[in-house]
C-alpha cells in the first residue's frame, strides 16, 4: 500500500487518534514495567530511565502548549465545528490524564531512587540529589497535566456542594432516615478523580526525601501540604461528599451518627464507583494526617478527627461502604498501590484508622480524640 493509504481511508482524525493511542500504550507499558521491576530492586539504567522521562515530559509539553480551554467540555458550544472540537478536547483531556499519571509514577520511582544510600545510588549511576531534582520536575509536569485536564471540566457555576450548606448534625443510628441523595454526576466524578490525583501529586512533591535533598521542595512544603488538603476537599465535593468538609462538630450522645451520612447514597456505577469513593476518602485522610504531623495545630487535629468520625458514620449506616472501607486487606492494597508508605504512616493506618473505622466497639463519645491519645490507646480496643 502507498504511504498514507491508511490515513486516507479512515474518517477525519481517526488515524491520528489511533496512532496517538498506540504511542501512549507503548509508553505506558514501558513505565509499568519499570514500576514493577523497582518493587524487586531491579532498577533500570540511568540512561534508559531518563529517556522515558524525557519522552513523557516532551509529550506533555506538546499537549500543554495547546491545552483545551477552561470549561471547554462543560460550556455550551455552537457552530458547525463544535462536535469535532469537543471530540478533540476530550481526546486531549484523556491524554493529559494519562501523561499526568505516567509522570507521577516516574516521579515516585525517582523518589525511591533518591531514598537509596549513596553507595546504592552510585551503583545505579544516579546520585540521590539528581534523582530528587528529576522527581521534582516529573511531579511538577504531572501537576500541570492534571490541572489542565481538570480546568476543561470545570463549570461556569460551582457545583451544588460548594454553594449549599448541608446538614451536619448527629442523630441516633436507628432514627428515621430522610430522603437519600448523591449530588455527583458523571462529569463531577471524573473531575473528582483528577483532583484526587492532584492531591497525591502534591504529597509526592513534598515527600520527606525531596524536602531533605532538594531546596525548592523544602521551600514549598507548607504550600504543597495546603494544596494537598484543598485538592482532596475539592474531590470530596465533586464526588458528592461535600458534607464531610462541612462537619465541624462531633456527636453529643453515645450511639449517634452523622445525619448527612444517613441521607447519603452510593453513586451509580457499582463497585467501580465505590472503589473511587474509597480512594478519595483515603486520600482526604492522608492529606489531613500528613499536614497535621508536619504543621501541627489544634485546628488541623480537629479537622482530621471530624474526617475520621464522618467516615466511621458512613460505615455504620451503609453496608456498601462498610464492605469497601472496613476490609483491611483491600485498604492496604489501595494505599500501597497509590503511595509508598513510611513507618510512621503505616503506624497511623494500623492503629488509629483501624481502631476507629474498623472497630465494632468504637464510639466518638467513649473515646475522646487527640492524635497522641488515639495512638496511646491502641490497646483499649
Amino acid at each position: 500500500m502507498p504511504p498514507g493509504y491508511g490515513a486516507m481511508q479512515s474518517p477525519t482524525g481517526a488515524w491520528d487518534e489511533q496512532m496517538h493511542a498506540l504511542d501512549m500504550a507503548a509508553l505506558s507499558l514501558q513505565i509499568m514495567t519499570i514500576e514493577q521491576a523497582t518493587e524487586w530492586n531491579a532498577w533500570p539504567s540511568s540512561q534508559a530511565l531518563q529517556a522515558i522521562e524525557d519522552a513523557v515530559m516532551e509529550r506533555a509539553s506538546s499537549i500543554l502548549a495547546s491545552a483545551p480551554p477552561a470549561q471547554s467540555l462543560t460550556a455550551v458550544r455552537l457552530g458547525a465545528e463544535a462536535e469535532s472540537r469537543i471530540q478533540q478536547y476530550e481526546a486531549d483531556v484523556s491524554r493529559l490524564c494519562d501523561l499526568g499519571d505516567n509522570a507521577h509514577v516516574l516521579a515516585r520511582v525517582r523518589v525511591q531512587l533518591a531514598s537509596c544510600s549513596d553507595d546504592e545510588a552510585s551503583s545505579m549511576c544516579s546520585s540521590s540529589s539528581s534523582s530528587a531534582e528529576r522527581a521534582w520536575l516529573l511531579a511538577t509536569c504531572a501537576a500541570k497535566c492534571m490541572r489542565a485536564a481538570a480546568a476543561a471540566l470545570e463549570t461556569p457555576n460551582p457545583p451544588i456542594g460548594r454553594s449549599t450548606r448541608l446538614s451536619t448534625g448527629w442523630a441516633s443510628r436507628d432514627a428515621a432516615r430522610g430522603l437519600v441523595s448523591n449530588t455527583s454526576t458523571s462529569i463531577t466524578r471524573h473531575r473528582a478523580s483528577m483532583y484526587t490525583e492532584l492531591s497525591r501529586i502534591s504529597l509526592t512533591r513534598c515527600h520527606e526525601t525531596l524536602v531533605a535533598l532538594y531546596p525548592p521542595a523544602s521551600e514549598a512544603r507548607r504550600q504543597l501540604l495546603d494544596h494537598a488538603r484543598i485538592y482532596a476537599r475539592r474531590a470530596l465535593v465533586d464526588d458528592g461528599l461535600a458534607w464531610m468538609c462541612q462537619t465541624t462538630d462531633g456527636p453529643t450522645n453515645r450511639g449517634q451518627v452523622s445525619i448527612a451520612a444517613q441521607t447519603h447514597t452510593p453513586p451509580d456505577g457499582g463497585w467501580e464507583s465505590l472503589s473511587q469513593d474509597t480512594g478519595i476518602l483515603l486520600q482526604y485522610v492522608r492529606a489531613l494526617w500528613k499536614r497535621s504531623i508536619a504543621l501541627p495545630s489544634a485546628q488541623a487535629d480537629r479537622e482530621l478527627h471530624m474526617a475520621l468520625i464522618s467516615i466511621w458514620s458512613l460505615t455504620q449506616v451503609s453496608e456498601a461502604y462498610r464492605a469497601m472501607i472496613c476490609e483491611p486487606v483491600r485498604i492496604l492494597h489501595v494505599l500501597e498501590d497509590l503511595a509508598f508508605l513510611d513507618d510512621s504512616e503505616r503506624t497511623f493506618w494500623d492503629s488509629i484508622w483501624r481502631n476507629i473505622i474498623m472497630s465494632p466497639d468504637y464510639d466518638p463519645i467513649d473515646h475522646p480524640w487527640t492524635i497522641d491519645a488515639a495512638s496511646s490507646n491502641t490497646a483499649a480496643f
